[in-house]
């Protein structure tokens, strides 16, 4: 049975990884989309029974659902962390509701995609 996984922990997942690498704590709109897909590839390559959903509108909702961890910058289509927000508060709020399979999967499939600059490529 196939887990669905909001964008709202495609988005947390970003922000804890790239404050582990001392990266701007920001998200495009763009690199959600480059990152969402690559992770539906790479679930599906690796029989990982997940879908992403990540369309526009459920970013939108996600950003919206969760005003005390995102901020939308609608014009420049970038999501920002709120002040006061850590890596703690996003692990204990997006972790805990996904199984380890997928947490293990999403977590190595981000550090890898980040590692490797994968939104320019």
């Amino acid at each position: 049975m196939a887990t669905f996984i909001g964008a709202e922990y495609v988005i947390a997942n970003l922000f804890i990884e790239k404050s582990k690498r001392k990266l701007p704590q920001e998200v495009s709109i763009k690199e959600i989309n480059v990152f969402s897909n690559y992770l539906q590839k790479k679930a599906n390559s690796s029989n990982i029974d997940a879908i992403f959903l990540t369309s526009y509108y459920q970013i939108c909702n996600s950003i919206y659902n969760y005003p005390e961890y995102f901020i939308f910058d609608k014009k420049k289509e970038i999501i920002y962390l709120k002040k006061g927000c850590d890596n703690n508060s996003l692990e204990s709020r997006f972790y805990g509701y996904l199984s380890l399979e997928v947490l293990k999967f999403m977590t190595l499939e981000t550090i890898d995609f980040l590692d490797n600059n994968l939104i320019t490529k």
